[in-house]
């Protein structure tokens, strides 16, 4: 990994976890979890980003579904 690019505000998206007590309520939605969902619903999995065609065709379905 280039050093640069760990600075990055996608690094801190990512992989950054936020520490300390969180307000009551129902969690919000965060950009992450909702990726982890829509990958699963449609079987994706991290190793198959490896594989260009099976992620480009499980990234289309996911995009065909949304609004």
């Amino acid at each position: 990994m280039h050093q640069g690019s760990v600075l990055s505000p996608l690094f801190f998206a990512i992989v950054v976890e936020v520490k300390g007590k969180r307000k009551r309520g129902q969690l919000r939605k965060t950009w992450r979890s909702q990726v982890e969902k829509e990958s699963k619903s449609v079987g994706l999995k991290k190793e198959d980003a490896k594989n260009r065609t099976k992620w480009r065709v499980g990234v289309g379905e996911i995009s065909g579904r949304v609004g």
